[in-house]
């Protein structure tokens, strides 16, 4: 929360807890995807990587041709 700078979401009651998280998922997950509307995904790398957090990018069909590894391996 404090990375994406929601750190309302600490707080508030809605997501106090692991079970009121589950039940709000949906909420919670269109709060997170508007936050990460706001940035690029290199500005989130930066973010998310200079605070230690591990996390992982879900790909499209779209990425394929352009997609790094796929490149570097010949694919």
């Amino acid at each position: 929360a404090k990375c994406l700078g929601r750190e309302d979401l600490i707080t508030d009651p809605r997501f106090a807890t692991k079970p009121d998280r589950h039940a709000r998922s949906i909420e919670l997950i269109k709060i997170f995807d508007e936050t990460f509307a706001t940035k690029d995904l290199a500005d989130w790398r930066k973010i998310l990587d200079g605070n230690g957090l591990v996390f992982g990018i879900v790909g499209i069909l779209d990425d394929i041709p352009n997609d790094k590894q796929m490149l570097d391996n010949e694919v």
